[in-house]
């Protein structure tokens, strides 16, 4: 038995069991043998928000099969763990078992259950779902029942082969659209923000935070597609704070037409700001303007560090608007190396 015990940002535990006798096989199921079992193993808690920016592809389900490889349409997931398994014996990967690995992964008695509209517990069943990383397709293996042990939640299923394990709850999008009015006062006029969609376990359906809204006062009408048939809401975020500016109540995108949300800010100080990135190499003379996505964090009264939004910078440009007479910190790494600055 293999335990990846709980902690303070994971508080589930889950234990693999490797059966007596079993033998561990390439992708073609030939027996691998000699050397030494190397496993790293990682479980994921679906009641972390870092965890879920982990998860395969988003919770926007897409490339969806069933257990005989026939195609699913697209959904949405709502995820009660995941688990990512690598092994290999030597230098050879393993890819199959001749005895499937058994699994018992503790659940969030937080996770809500699409289905049902109400907290999981014991009896519930969920979706068993695995990843194909070559193909990024996820096929549905069967049925995990909730059960419970020693007061905990727990849910159980078999691994014949290795890649991402999931247990999520499915359901298809709406055909129709949804149109989500944000009525923004004055102050909010040109500020950039972003939306995202979250479920009722605060897990995000749906992301734009990394597209930029620009906001007129008044009505600013926004449409959203794909969205899951179950309750969700949406959450607006001011792309200057990185922090939540508004957000609606809980509504079935698929029942709601229309969807309004009050966007109230305060009248802060917002300064337009060009960001020149460029990495010097001295001994070469070369320098270097690089594309990439950047976190930008506020330091607070504290001194501690809050995330606001990842810049994206092209050719060494960046745009973005931030709050006057305020602290922020970058940090870029490249070669295994970090440089960061702080600015006013």
């Amino acid at each position: 038995t293999i335990t990846l015990p709980s902690s303070a940002t994971k508080p589930e535990q889950t234990n693999i069991v490797l059966q007596t006798g079993t033998q561990f096989l390439t992708e073609s199921g030939a027996p691998i043998s000699g050397g030494t079992l190397t496993s790293n193993i990682v479980q994921y808690s679906a009641s972390s928000p870092k965890a879920l920016e982990a998860f395969p592809g988003g919770l926007s389900a897409q490339n969806l099969v069933d257990a005989n490889g026939s195609k699913i349409n697209a959904g949405s997931f709502v995820t009660a763990g995941f688990v990512a398994i690598d092994m290999k014996v030597g230098n050879q990967a393993v890819k199959k078992f001749s005895k499937p690995l058994k699994i018992d992964m503790e659940l969030s008695s937080q996770i809500i259950n699409p289905t049902t509209g109400v907290a999981i517990k014991a009896g519930d069943q969920i979706p068993v779902w695995s990843l194909d990383e070559s193909k990024g397709v996820w096929q549905r293996e069967g049925m995990s029942t909730v059960a419970t042990n020693n007061g905990k939640l727990m849910a159980s299923f078999d691994v014949p082969h290795l890649s991402y394990w999931s247990l999520n709850f499915f359901t298809q999008n709406c055909t129709q659209d949804t149109r989500l009015t944000i009525n923004a006062n004055a102050a909010a006029a040109n500020r950039q923000f972003g939306l995202r969609i979250v479920n009722q376990s605060g897990q995000p359906v749906s992301t734009a935070e990394d597209l930029t809204y620009t906001m007129k006062s008044g009505a600013n009408t926004i449409t959203l597609t794909n969205t899951p048939n179950y309750s969700v809401k949406a959450e607006v975020y001011d792309k200057a704070t990185g922090q939540k500016a508004a957000e609606s109540a809980f509504f079935n995108p698929c029942s709601n037409q229309g969807v309004a949300i009050y966007l109230i800010v305060s009248s802060d100080d917002i300064v337009n700001v060009v960001l020149d990135l460029i990495g010097k190499c001295p001994s070469k003379k070369a320098q270097v303007l690089p594309s990439s996505n950047i976190p930008l964090y506020k330091i607070n009264s504290q001194g501690q560090k809050e995330f606001v939004q990842s810049i994206r910078v092209m050719n060494g440009k960046g745009e973005l608007k931030l709050i006057n007479n305020t602290k922020y910190f970058l940090e870029v790494s490249f070669d295994g190396k970090k440089k960061s600055s702080e600015f006013n």
